[in-house]
């Protein structure tokens, strides 16, 4: 648990090489996003697909926030002298529970723009596969 912990203070305290670590991000929408305009010529299909990934991106920056709020939490009572593992590790649970909801939620939007597209499509968008 206190490598889980020193870890996690490690990326939230800038150790890490984005907030995200390489995880889906707003700037990666974005592209993803100017891809889908290109590819999808149905006007119905990449509306569906544009208000798809628009929902997507505001998910992932509000889990930024979160990630944010939570760093800046962990980095208060790395400081505390009187704070314990526990307060760090239940900001550490709060912020597991939101990324496995976001997790969730992207899943879901993930299938839904997989509905927008024809798989040739998702293979121009996504590189194949």
């Amino acid at each position: 648990m206190i490598i889980a912990l020193l870890t996690a203070l490690y990326l939230l305290l800038g150790g890490g090489a984005n907030v995200m670590g390489g995880a889906l991000t707003p700037a990666a929408v974005k592209q993803i996003s100017k891809l889908v305009e290109v590819a999808v010529t149905d006007p119905a299909r990449a509306e569906a697909a544009a208000e798809t990934l628009a929902e997507l991106k505001t998910e992932i920056k509000d889990f930024e926030k979160i990630f944010t709020k939570s760093g800046k939490e962990l980095t208060n009572l790395y400081k505390d002298h009187e704070a314990d593992a526990d307060q760090m590790l239940a900001v550490l649970e709060e912020l597991g529970s939101d990324w496995e909801a976001t997790q969730h939620r992207a899943l879901d939007l993930r299938f839904d723009l997989k509905k927008s597209l024809t798989e040739e499509e998702w293979a121009e968008v996504f590189g194949g596969g």
